[in-house]
């Protein structure tokens, strides 16, 4: 019996990434193995860490791969802030969710938590998400799921990210993951694409493209996911631009998930190709709580909660009785007492979107309750 704990500086030397104490119960007492519990279908597993790739299946449960898993570790963290099992999932019917053909070991799943459909480009319920106008039966999801699908997207791409934001209800989750690189720019395959068609000639597989310019291009040894004839490559994503894309849809709180997860055997030797997840602009609000503030002796608190939509910075100044306006806090969201409110006095919270005041973003009135007579 092997009663020696686990070497953390050996393993920190293996796998090259910093491992914490909640997540040592995951290293095997073997070396270079590691024990995990899938998070898709709560299967204990165990596999050799030098097999452990983004793709491989590695769990002998429902056949997921670590990408999968980290799929559902943000979909956890996002929605309810703690990694959770799927079956631990709260059944959560008021939350709708959408799938760009999703895998289906957690889309079934999935869909017995919420109200979630998976789509396809190939079949019903069908979803193009470089098409110019989105079916409205798909439009209002508190979260969107696109993995492996952006990068056999046909240019211009900018289209599928802007479809995105217009598919989520504000502040809605979007998760996305694609085999990007570390490169500083996305590499285009065929940055020209208008009238194409994908071919064989002579046993190879051509694609021959007219552009818009009326002028005729060739392309060979293209690159297939899933085998010639399948899934075209039409691009290698490079991280920045990702980032730039969904900045420029409109979307905020963008987050590259690189933090390994042991527990649930998320983890690959490339340092690339994370899940990254974003959040659609919400609308500008400003509320207090309580509001009206109850009735009581001496001064009363309410709390004033902001939150610009879009990670910008917003100012709140107060006005009372309509008296000119002082500053009250700045933060792009945030939550402050207010705690000298006063029955007779009338307090209008206003949130701009710069000192000038030259916006007005939202605005609450706060007042408190006189006392029973």
């Amino acid at each position: 019996m092997i009663s020696q704990p686990p070497c953390y500086s050996d393993l920190r030397a293996q796998l090259g990434v910093e491992i914490k104490m909640d997540q040592a119960s995951a290293i095997s007492y073997e070396p270079g193995t590691l024990c995990f519990r899938c998070n898709i279908c709560g299967e204990h597993c165990q596999t050799a860490l030098d097999r452990l790739g983004r793709e491989e299946v590695s769990c002998k449960g429902c056949g997921s791969s670590p990408r999968a898993r980290a799929i559902i570790r943000v979909l956890s963290t996002q929605l309810f802030g703690k990694n959770l099992l799927l079956s631990d999932f709260p059944a959560r019917r008021d939350i709708r969710g959408l799938g760009m053909t999703d895998w289906k070991g957690y889309a079934t799943r999935l869909a017995e938590k919420f109200s979630y459909r998976n789509t396809y480009y190939h079949q019903e319920p069908r979803l193009d998400i470089s098409a110019v106008e989105i079916p409205a039966d798909l439009l209002s999801n508190d979260f969107v799921i696109s993995s492996e699908v952006f990068e056999h997207v046909v240019p211009p791409v900018s289209r599928a990210f802007e479809n995105v934001s217009k598919m989520l209800k504000p502040g809605g989750l979007f998760i996305l993951t694609v085999p990007y690189t570390n490169n500083k720019d996305t590499i285009e395959h065929f940055p020209e694409l208008y009238d194409f068609a994908v071919v064989e000639d002579h046993e190879a597989v051509v694609l021959r493209n007219r552009t818009r310019k009326g002028v005729i291009q060739e392309f060979r040894h293209l690159v297939f996911h899933g085998g010639p004839g399948t899934t075209l490559e039409m691009r290698v994503f490079s991280e920045n631009s990702i980032i730039q894309h969904l900045r420029n849809a409109a979307f905020h709180a963008i987050k590259v998930h690189r933090e390994p997860d042991f527990a649930h055997g998320v983890w690959w030797p490339e340092s690339w190709a994370f899940p990254i997840s974003a959040r659609s602009n919400m609308l500008p609000m400003i509320i207090a709580s309580p509001n009206p503030v109850p009735a009581g002796e001496g001064t009363a608190t309410t709390t004033i909660t902001w939150n610009t939509g879009d990670d910008t910075m917003g100012y709140v100044y107060v006005s009372v009785n309509d008296r000119e306006e002082s500053f009250f806090g700045r933060a792009p969201q945030s939550s402050t007492a207010a705690n000298w409110i006063q029955t007779g006095f009338r307090y209008q919270f206003r949130l701009y979107d710069g000192t000038e005041r030259g916006k007005l973003l939202a605005e609450t009135t706060v007042t408190r309750n006189k006392p029973s007579s």
